[in-house]
C-alpha cells in the first residue's frame, strides 16, 4: 500500500520537476508574473497535472519587489509589471494529479 501511494506522489513531483526544468526558457526580461503563471499552467498540464491545491492557482510567482510579499496574509494577484534583468524570481507550484498533491 505504501509503495503504491509513494508512486502517486512521485508522479506529481515529476510533473513539478518537468515544469521547473522547462520554465527556465521563459524567464527573461519583459515577461510578467502573469505570463509565468500561465506558462507554469501550460507546462504542468502537459505533464499530466489535473488540479491545483492552493486556491486553484497553478503557481505563485513573485518577481523583483514582490519577493518580499507575505502571500498567506493577502490575496495573491500576479503582476503585469515586466521582469527586469536582475530580478529575483520565486515560483511555488501547487500541482495535483489524480488527487495527489505536491
Amino acid at each position: 500500500m505504501f509503495m503504491e501511494e509513494l508512486k502517486h506522489y512521485q508522479k506529481v513531483q515529476d510533473a513539478a520537476r518537468y515544469t521547473l526544468d522547462n520554465i527556465i526558457e521563459f524567464i527573461k526580461p519583459g515577461i510578467t508574473e502573469v505570463g509565468l503563471v500561465k506558462k507554469c499552467d501550460e507546462l504542468q498540464r502537459a505533464a499530466g497535472v489535473d488540479d491545483y491545491w492552493y486556491k486553484g492557482l497553478p503557481a505563485v510567482v513573485l518577481a523583483g519587489d514582490h519577493t518580499d510579499l507575505a502571500i498567506s496574509r493577502t490575496p495573491y494577484v500576479p503582476s503585469d509589471d515586466p521582469v527586469q534583468e536582475n530580478d529575483l524570481i520565486t515560483i511555488d507550484l501547487n500541482q495535483c494529479k489524480n488527487g495527489y498533491c505536491g
